[in-house]
């Protein structure tokens, strides 16, 4: 057996591994999401560039908490004011995304005649947020006709800067490092729901990581087929897991975990005990962004060994006598 042949080994179980891993991200952003982490996150990040602006640090939670919540519910469905619009709403503030810093000024001037905004825009010298934000959006205009080409986000920061320097100055000085610490803060969350629900997932699905191996050593067939699939992958610029994933599973890659019926008493945690399954859980823990990378360093090293092994099979061909 040459490298390629463990190189290839190599490449299927990285394969293996990125399916399982998009099963288990996908449940643990949805569990992200159902229990608010997310949303968590961005009002404590959005809370400190408040107290940094002035804002008392018992109130700054709770401000963050109006103003995230007012933005997503700006982007109404069309539904009446009903259970469904309330759900769309609660699914909204769940999966919260960063708030561009030039929105966050935007909606604090919105809701400056409302405590504990007000106070903190009359210590920066905006007395009549209003006003101030008819200016804002008088000047944006403005810039928007005579530079066309510039990003919306160029003219809103000019506008801000022109019209209320303190509070642009007070919000937009630290917030890319509270931006960074809300994403830090959800990834970590991420990874601990992420080995959570590896955990569970195998309790009920135990792949064990050795048989896959063995699968791939044996079975020239199996391996074959998987290379392909990963070889295919490479080549998209979004991989869709999805449907190698199915591809995967008919090959026979994690015999037949998924495929003889399961019952809820099937549910069995002592399988994590199995060193195999258990191996199978740490490599689940590093999640599929790590593995789809692993496989594209694996495929590109296999596409170099392969170059060079051409390369000296013509040489030696070129080398040889010819015979008379």
């Amino acid at each position: 057996m040459g490298i390629l042949h463990y190189l290839d080994v190599a490449i299927g179980f990285a394969l293996a591994m990125a399916v399982l891993s998009a099963m288990v991200s996908a449940a643990a952003q949805t569990a992200l999401t159902a229990f608010r982490r997310r949303v968590h996150e961005m009002e404590t990040g959005v809370g400190s560039l408040l107290v940094n602006a002035g804002v008392g640090a018992d109130k700054a939670l709770e401000a963050a908490h109006v103003l995230m919540r007012e933005r997503s519910l700006s982007a109404r469905v069309p539904w009446n004011n009903g259970v469904l619009e309330k759900i769309a709403g609660w699914l909204r503030r769940g999966s919260a995304e960063a708030i561009p810093r030039e929105e966050l000024a935007m909606a604090v001037l919105r809701k400056g005649s409302e405590e504990p905004f007000k106070s903190m825009l009359t210590t920066l010298g905006v007395t009549d947020p209003a006003a101030v934000l008819h200016q804002i959006e008088e000047k944006i205009l403005e810039w928007e006709a005579g530079e066309p080409q510039l990003a919306a986000q160029i003219w809103r920061t000019r506008a801000l800067q022109k019209v209320a320097p303190k509070l642009a100055a007070r919000l937009f000085s630290q917030f890319d490092e509270a931006m960074d610490r809300v994403q830090d803060s959800v990834s970590f969350s991420g990874k601990i729901y992420s080995a959570i629900l590896a955990a569970v997932f195998l309790a009920y699905y135990p792949v064990n990581s050795f048989d896959v191996l063995s699968r791939l050593t044996n079975d020239e067939a199996l391996r074959k087929a998987v290379v392909a699939e990963a070889e295919g992958l490479k080549n998209q610029n979004n991989p869709d897991l999805k449907t190698v994933e199915k591809r995967v599973l008919d090959a026979g890659l994690f015999g037949d975990v998924f495929t003889k019926p399961k019952a809820c008493g099937d549910f069995s945690p002592g399988e994590l005990a199995k060193p195999g399954v258990f191996l199978t859980w740490i490599c689940l823990c590093f999640g599929s962004p790590f593995w789809l990378g692993a496989l594209n360093r694996l495929l590109g090293l296999r596409s170099e060994i392969q170059r060079r092994a051409s390369e000296q099979s013509a040489f030696r061909e070129k080398q040889q006598p010819a015979v008379p």
